[in-house]
């Protein structure tokens, strides 16, 4: 049964990634938005359509569900939520509260009110035209029984009632109005004090810090400090000044400078290209990417924290059973990766970003299989040579989801052992020979069961590994388990 769940769990891909659902707000046609933590993704949906939900938001990295909150927005009324869980969601019947009823988005103003009103439409504008002047017809028509001063009180009462109410809606949207006004101005402050801090500290060194860098999507974000340094360009925590609705208030922006022409700049365009299709809670998400001639913007999820899975372990070996928690999710984003046809071609420790809270995700597809843009792969293309598979050395053969195992199955073994598993003296030759000819060095901190395990992700030839990582990663967890007596 557990390895049932597992199973259901790594092969996301197999299943429908979206369900359609109605949601009957009142009045309809409100804005969608989801809120994931301190992230809050706007769906471009309204509820005068079948809403599109996608089962990855509502997992986490481990599998486990994840009650999220729909948010639902209409110029001139309050926000209306809606606690949803994957498990109760149901594409034949429509999406309410506990109590049955459909999410109310409450008017601000008294033209919102008027226009939520069945009789707010201009049909029902005309009813109480002609409903106004019959009455009035019949007032005149009554005999007058009360005096001329009883029925001046009366409307007298009605006119102050009427300012009354209309003077306490006033004091509410301007109360609104000024609460707003107050946070935007506390949060432009507040961005204006890090961009000058972020200047002062930089000193002029960095290019880039306190500049403004516009997404067509995302709206306008400034690097504020420089948070990660690699071959493919930098990478710098940005804040939002003029966000979107429903962009993040702070993502990492990469920044590669190469020439247009050259393969490089194809490759980071690429890794935006592929980040911004994939939606899984193990690979970092690209919410967009700008193209300038001379560099690429990547607009990227920002991992808070940001340690790398070898900065988080010890050199000296990691037990399998401490790595697994860390290591599982790398099997899944990767497992994803090969159902849409697409491999990573470069999974090292240094590729695996662990949050604060224990969230490991696969960063970097600069190197990754694009089935819809094929670069040239020679031997100094890609790839990290202590990980690399021996085809993907060669270039014999077509380059498959093997190779990942084969790179993961490296990575296992670097992390229980504290050493890469081929002995490498000096140069990238010996990496080379190695992976091709050389079997690994005997596993001394791990049990027989998962030495050989580890052992059939690093055969030489493709077809002798696991089948899938899903496959390997229960041949993994099943080595863990306690020896039949």
């Amino acid at each position: 049964m557990k390895r049932l769940l597992l199973l259901l769990a790594c092969s996301s891909v197999a299943a429908a990634q979206d369900l359609e659902v109605r949601i009957p707000t009142s009045p309809a046609a409100a804005q969608v938005y989801l809120n994931q933590g301190a992230t809050t993704l706007d769906l471009q949906q309204t509820t005068d359509h079948p809403v599109r939900l996608q089962r990855s938001w509502f997992f986490d990295p481990a599998g486990n569900a994840v009650p999220r909150t729909l948010i639902f927005r209409l110029p001139d009324h309050e926000d209306a939520q809606l606690k949803v869980n994957w498990g109760n969601l149901d594409a034949q019947r429509p999406l309410t509260d506990e109590k049955g009823h459909a999410p109310e988005l409450r008017p601000l103003t008294w033209m919102a009110t008027l226009k939520d009103h069945p009789l707010g439409s201009s049909a029902g504008a005309l009813v109480l035209l002609l409903a106004g002047a019959f009455a009035a017809t019949r007032l005149r028509r009554r005999p007058k029984a009360d005096g001329p001063d009883s029925h001046a009180r009366r409307l007298h009462h009605q006119e102050q009632l009427a300012q009354t109410e209309a003077a306490r809606r006033h004091a509410q949207e301007a109360e609104l109005s000024a609460r707003r006004a107050a946070q935007a101005a506390e949060q432009e402050r507040a961005i204006l004090s890090q961009k000058q801090q972020a200047i002062q500290e930089a000193a002029g060194k960095d290019p880039w810090i306190g500049t403004e860098i516009v997404s067509p999507r995302l709206g306008a974000y400034t690097p504020v400090k420089l948070i990660g340094r690699g071959g493919m360009g930098r990478v710098y925590l940005a804040q939002a000044v003029r966000p979107q609705p429903g962009s993040p208030p702070r993502l990492a922006l990469k920044v590669a400078e190469q020439a247009a022409d050259s393969v490089d700049h194809q490759r980071v365009i690429s890794e935006g290209q592929l980040g911004m299709k994939l939606s899984h809670p193990s690979i970092v998400r690209c919410f967009d990417y700008v193209d300038q001639s001379d560099r690429v913007w990547l607009f990227l999820e920002l991992v808070e924290g940001g340690q790398t899975l070898r900065s988080r372990l010890s050199t000296s070996g990691t037990p399998l059973r401490q790595l697994m928690p860390l290591v599982k999710p790398v099997a899944a984003g990767l497992h994803h990766l090969h159902g849409l046809g697409m491999v990573h071609r470069d999974i090292k420790p240094d590729n695996v970003l662990v949050s604060t809270d224990g969230q490991s995700k696969i960063t970097d597809l600069g190197f990754a299989k694009n089935p819809q843009l094929q670069l040239t792969t020679s031997m100094e293309a890609f790839g990290t040579l202590a990980y690399v598979p021996p085809e993907q050395l060669t270039g014999t053969r077509d380059v498959g989801p093997p190779a990942d195992q084969y790179a993961f199955g490296c990575m296992i073994y670097e992390l229980v052992e504290g050493r890469l598993p081929f002995s490498f003296v000096n140069n990238e030759s010996e990496y080379v020979m190695a992976h091709l000819s050389q079997p690994p060095n005997p596993m001394k901190r791990a049990s027989p069961a998962t030495a050989a395990v580890i052992a059939r992700m690093l055969e030489k030839e493709p077809t002798k590994r696991y089948a899938s990582m899903v496959e390997a990663w229960l041949a993994l967890e099943a080595s863990l388990a306690p020896a039949a007596p």
